[in-house]
Formats: structure tokens, sequence, C-alpha cells
């Protein structure tokens, strides 16, 4: 079982978050000007720590995150993994075992030069042939997301060389991947596991 916890970030800030931040969020917050962008930061940083709570107990709070070069953070400590994302009014932190990526994404219309930049033709095929290409477009963008976050290298992977539209795992350098996905109120989310599918379970908090 992989828990997904997310939750509406409008409302929160420094003052209102009654947990020490790690060094990680400090520095980033230093850098954020916009009130969204804080509040989605905050609220980021709060389900990481509800998150490892639940999973790790025994880890102490605040954990000390290091980044890879690809900007990618992770515990210090090991053998928890976790990833974060954020968009528009929400944010969502999923834990696991093994490499995991999340990703969340609030609708988008479909963006042909986007799409023919990083989709493969069979997933072009399946955003056209949907009742709603928009929809369609943002669930296989997050998807895809979702798989660079499971690998930490971003966008340094052609995409077109991955398949992630809808219909089980897919392999990539030798490994398998399952990548999962659904619509929330007001937003798509998706996750993607470097394991065999498992189950996962969806949580909404409320913060404030």
């Amino acid at each position: 079982m992989i828990s997904v916890l997310w939750a509406e970030v409008s409302g929160l800030s420094t003052e209102r978050i009654e947990i020490p931040l790690t060094a990680y969020r400090e520095e980033k917050l230093q850098r954020i000007r916009p009130q969204l962008s804080r509040q989605q930061s905050l609220g980021a940083e709060y389900l990481l720590h509800e998150s490892l709570r639940r999973a790790a107990p025994a880890l102490p709070w605040p954990p000390k995150l290091l980044c890879t070069k690809e900007g990618k953070p992770y515990l210090k400590e090991g053998g928890v993994f976790f990833s974060l994302s954020h968009s528009g009014l929400y944010a969502a932190c999923v834990v696991s075992d093994a490499a995991v990526g999340l990703d969340i994404q609030t609708p988008q219309p479909y963006k042909k030069e986007i799409a023919e930049r990083f989709f493969s033709p069979e997933e072009r095929a399946y955003v056209l042939s949907s009742p709603d290409p928009g929809e369609a477009f943002t669930e296989l963008w997050c998807r895809k997301e979702s798989f660079l976050k499971a690998t930490g290298l971003g966008l340094k992977l052609l995409l077109q060389g991955v398949q992630t539209a809808p219909g089980g795992s897919f392999a990539w350098e030798g490994r398998r991947y399952s990548c999962q996905s659904c619509r929330l109120p007001g937003f798509h989310l998706a996750v993607c596991t470097e394991n065999e599918e498992v189950s996962i379970q969806i949580e909404k908090l409320t913060l404030i």
C-alpha cells in the first residue's frame, strides 16, 4: 500500500504552520515571493511531515534533506522515498519503500506544440481520440511528470521514448515501472513506482 496525502493550501502561512521547517524548505521559501507559491511550498512541507510521521515514526523531525544534482530532494537517513507536488490551490505528498514519483496538475487545455514534442504518436492519438482532449492531455502530462520524478532525472529523459498512456506497466533502462492516475476534484494525480503495481490509498487532509 502506498499512501498519498493531499490538501488545499489557500490560507497557509509560516505563522499558521505549527511544525519546524526543514532547512530545505526554509531555503526555498527565501527565494519564493508570490503568495500562492509560498502556500504551495508550505502545504508540501506539512504533508511531508504528516506522511513521515505515519510511515517512519522513529525518524526525527525536521529530517535532513539533500538534493541530487538534478534537484530531487531525498532523505539523508535513507530507507524511505518520497515525492512532492503542487498545482493551483493543491499540494500532495507520497511516501514509499521504493523509488516513487508523484505529480498533480490542474486541468490544462490541449497544447499541440507540447504534445508533438513530448508525446509519442500513440499518446497523441489517445489524446485526440478522447471526448475531452484537454483532460486527456493533462492526464498524460501528469503521468509523464510522475515518471520523471520516480527516476529523478527530470526532463533529461526523452519523453517520447516512454509510453505512459493508460494500460499497465512499462519498461525503461531494464526496469519496470507502474503508473497509476486518477481525477480528483480540481486536479489530476499520478503516482509512478519502480516496483510491481500496488494499491494506492489517497487521503485528503485539512491543514487549517
